[in-house]
């Protein structure tokens, strides 16, 4: 179980370093004036034609790309996570949300040991379905699904709380089911266990 833990943190880490490089302006002869004679001989003056400038339009759901912060907070083991210091704009929560799964699949073909992942991840509304594979056919097997279910529930959920997609008490929908369609939890807050 904590090698599960260690690959979903170390998953999340490797996110930002995923997106490196960004959409910078080219600024060429931007502002430059070009003068132009026509055939009257009239002189006319505008903004030089020549080098087109590249804009960047402001995006409202903001940058994908974590700070350092972000990514050493999210680093820790989920219980150590300091939540009032994760704030991810919608973007981020985006690629957070969809890369953990490819990180954890891509682990899973290397690492034989691992048996338990995260087939596919849809993100509608407020509404995330996660399909998760356990291929552990021991007698542990429910118990280790259900564990992974809840690691996920929870720290999912927490991304989206600290992220522009909620008001801080605002909860998604969280669904996690089996790829046979079994629904394992299907949960609008935290999941609490009765005792």
């Amino acid at each position: 179980m904590k090698k599960i833990l260690g690959v979903l943190i170390a998953g999340t880490f490797l996110l930002g370093a995923c997106d490196t490089e960004r959409d910078t302006p080219n600024t060429g002869n931007y502002g430059e004036t070009d003068t132009e004679e026509n055939e009257n001989g009239e002189v006319s003056t505008g903004v030089a034609e020549t080098d087109e400038v590249e804009t960047i339009e402001a995006d409202q759901d903001g940058d994908s790309e974590l700070d350092d912060e972000t990514m050493a907070e999210l680093d820790q083991d989920l219980e150590e996570i300091n939540w009032d210091e994760v704030h991810l704009t919608r973007r981020q929560f985006d690629t957070l949300l969809y890369e953990l799964q490819d990180d954890l699949t891509a682990d899973a073909e290397v690492d034989e040991e691992t048996e338990i992942y995260i087939e596919s991840v849809d993100f509608t509304d407020d509404i995330i379905t996660i399909t998760i594979i356990n291929e552990d056919e021991s007698e542990f097997s429910d118990f280790t699904t259900g564990f992974f279910a809840v690691f996920i529930d929870s720290f999912y959920r927490q991304l989206y709380l600290n992220s522009d997609y909620s008001d801080g008490t605002t909860h998604p929908h969280i669904i996690i089911q089996e790829s046979d369609g079994d629904i394992i939890t299907d949960q609008e807050d935290f999941i609490e266990f009765e005792e």
